[in-house]
């Protein structure tokens, strides 16, 4: 498995180390429980512990004090050895201390001894696997780091020396002592000195592939919301295609958005291969873009307020002759290229929905501009539908069209606003 050598951003990451959230209650506390409960699962196993743990079993033969107190006692022992080097704690530091050693004791004395080895080997596995998913939730919440994390961060800062380095002398040091005191090193010890890290790295490997994977999701989500809509307001495509259905049917109508879809496609290529260079380099020309956007589609909505009961009574007309199939499907695909409510929504809100470490700028307008594309003909092929089955109705009263024509202006402005107050505060 392919390994992290970053600390991925989450949702509940910390912007201080005092900068608690509720959200961060879970990942640290199950995190740091996580690692305790590791560490007494490696006791437990009898083939040794960690290097720490040994140093700590070695103290709690002489003091007379249970494992899970000779560890806190070591955290806080080793707290004041920060002051000279200049690290700050955290709540997440303080934590470490309390949270770890408690786990730590009630593992030792709730999980029993095996006596079969597989059983050890159980154990033995179960610890690192806990101890690296513990490690990755506990470090993803940035609220300082744990102590002897601190003194190894510590020392690589003052003596500036590879921070492997001084993980291997500090652990090589503490074991050593533990050893001397009394501890209890083994195969396992050996085994969690050398696999521990491939164990953090592959299990914050594994957050920050499901973090992407919930993001993705997240935003096709949210893209989903923001082009239904957008596609159901009544703009110059859905009143052009209500008008067709009024005025001639259910056939014309679909015919109508047929055309309409063609050109919507063609203009989010247009703007996708134009615009993705741009977007991919330039995060100002984004905002700034989506603010001309939003501005634009408040304009438009003004428009189509003050100007309502013309285009209701304009929707309202038939013509004369029945325009040919070809003639529909070209005047439909004139309305959706030139639509300036999709040229809006193409060019300024797609991008929001870009990620741009996810890679191609460009492709992946490609496929919003082909989802959009299918959802708008789903939409206002039912939108025609509708008006051809209820022409008579429609027709017959102007006012129904000019309350339709007036919802659609209020969305129209109100996403605006929204679309300007997000490029605003980005």
């Amino acid at each position: 498995m392919k390994l992290s050598h970053r600390i991925p951003e989450t949702p509940w990451r910390a912007r201080s180390p005092w900068a608690v959230r509720p959200r961060m209650a879970l990942p640290l506390f199950g995190g740091l429980a996580a690692f305790g409960f590791g560490e007494g699962l490696l006791v437990q196993s009898q083939w040794g512990a960690s290097p720490w743990t040994v140093f700590a079993e070695g103290i709690a033969k002489h003091a007379q004090i249970s494992l899970g107190w000779a560890t806190a006692l070591i955290s806080v022992v080793v707290l004041f050895i920060w002051f000279p080097l200049r690290q700050r704690p955290g709540f997440g530091t303080l934590s470490n201390v309390i949270i770890i050693a408690y786990i730590l004791d009630l593992t030792t004395y709730a999980v029993a001894a095996p006596h079969a080895d597989w059983l050890k080997i159980v154990y033995a596995l179960g610890a690192v696997l806990s101890i690296g998913i513990g490690s990755a939730f506990y470090l993803t919440c940035n609220l300082g780091p744990g102590p002897r994390d601190g003194l190894m961060t510590g020392l690589h800062q003052r003596l500036n020396v590879s921070i492997v380095y001084i993980r291997l002398a500090i652990e090589a040091v503490v074991l050593t002592i533990g050893w001397i005191l009394g501890g209890n090193p083994g195969v396992a010890t050996a085994f969690f000195a050398t696999t521990i890290g491939f164990s953090i790295g592959a299990s914050l490997n594994v957050m920050e592939r499901t973090l992407n994977w919930w993001r993705a999701w997240s935003r096709l989500a949210e893209f989903f919301i923001a082009s239904i809509t957008i596609i159901m307001v009544p703009g110059p495509s859905v009143l052009f295609t209500l008008a067709r259905g009024v005025a001639w049917g259910r056939a014309v109508a679909v015919l109508t958005v047929l055309g309409n879809s063609i050109g919507t496609l063609i203009l989010s290529i247009i703007v996708a291969v134009g615009l993705g260079p741009l977007l991919s380099h330039s995060k100002t020309f984004s905002i700034t873009l989506q603010m001309a956007g939003g501005l634009y589609l408040l304009w438009l909505g003004v428009g189509a307020m003050r100007h309502r009961h013309a285009h209701a009574a304009a929707m309202a007309k038939r013509e004369e002759f029945r325009p040919s199939n070809v003639q529909v499907i070209r005047q439909g695909f004139t309305v959706g290229i030139l639509n300036p409510k999709s040229l809006v929504f193409f060019a300024a809100v797609f991008p929001h929905f870009v990620d741009r470490a996810q890679g191609s700028v460009t492709v992946q307008l490609l496929i919003f501009g082909g989802i959009f594309s299918v959802m708008a003909f789903l939409s206002d092929a039912t939108w025609g539908m509708i008006a051809g089955t209820a022409r008579q109705w429609l027709s017959d009263s102007p006012h129904r069209l000019v309350v339709l024509r007036t919802v659609g202006a209020c969305v129209m402005m109100t996403l605006g606003a929204i679309i300007v107050v997000s490029a605003l505060t980005s």
